[in-house]
């Protein structure tokens, strides 16, 4: 989405109201729940660097 509000040159105040749109907030719901699946266990396990970039985001989240 970033990426689109660069490209149609969207002014400071545009990209402030699109990134609280109800789109967003479904992106984001989307990313917790498979995070909180993902530290579950169970999910498939992708490895020690997916499970720890997994753990930085679960700390970091806020």
């Amino acid at each position: 989405m970033e990426k689109i509000y660069r490209e149609l040159k969207l002014r400071a105040e545009d990209i402030r109201h699109l990134r609280i749109s109800a789109e967003t907030t479904e992106i984001i719901i989307g990313m917790r729940s498979l995070l909180d699946l993902m530290k579950s266990g169970n999910a498939l396990r992708h490895g020690s660097l997916v499970e720890k970039a997994v753990n930085n985001l679960d700390h970091f989240w806020n």
